[in-house]
C-alpha cells in the first residue's frame, strides 16, 4: 500500500478513519519518510506523524471513505 495525500485510511486497531494530510515528509531528526495524517471526520484535529514503514506495514487500511 502506497499512501497518498487526501485519501483515508483506517486504523485496524482502533477502527478510527484518517486521511493523509502529506504523504510524503520527513522526520527532521532521522531524515526518514514519513506520512502525516489527521482524524477524518475533523479538519481541526491534531496532525500526527508516523514514520513511513509503521504507517504502511499493516497497521492502516484504505477506508472507502469517512465514517
Amino acid at each position: 500500500m502506497i499512501p497518498l495525500t487526501g485519501m483515508c485510511y483506517r486504523h485496524k486497531k482502533t477502527g478510527n478513519v484518517y486521511r493523509v494530510v502529506l504523504a510524503d515528509c520527513r522526520i527532521e531528526s532521522t531524515n526518514s519518510e514519513a506520512v502525516a495524517y489527521r482524524l477524518a471526520s475533523a479538519e481541526d484535529a491534531p496532525i500526527w506523524v508516523r514514520p513511513y514503514e509503521e504507517f504502511t506495514d499493516g497497521r492502516f487500511e484504505r477506508a472507502v471513505e469517512a465514517d
